[in-house]
């Protein structure tokens, strides 16, 4: 039980570092893009492409949330998964 329950705290701490990760590089992208600037004389596929980065970066953050606030501490909960019989064929 014990291995299941660091194994499970090892995978969600990957998780989280992965997030991190994550949200670090919309963090670099919004200041190379000037926090997502659209200038006045830009074309419509550089406005599509900066208004889509602003959408993406919103439902990223949503989702890590969703994860911090309610997947992870409900997985940190759990209690190991019961153990399984092991069959054994019969031989004859």
């Amino acid at each position: 039980a014990e291995g299941w329950k660091a194994e499970l705290d090892r995978r969600l701490g990957e998780m989280e570092r992965m997030d991190q990760e994550t949200l670090a590089e919309l963090q670099r992208l919004r200041k190379r893009t000037g926090g997502y600037w659209i200038p006045e004389d830009a074309q419509m596929p550089l406005r599509y492409l900066l208004y889509d980065l602003v959408r993406l970066e919103g439902e990223v953050k949503r989702h890590f949330q969703v994860e911090q606030e309610i997947l992870f501490p409900k997985l940190r909960l759990l209690n190991p998964p019961p153990a399984v019989p092991r069959v054994v064929p019969k031989s004859d």
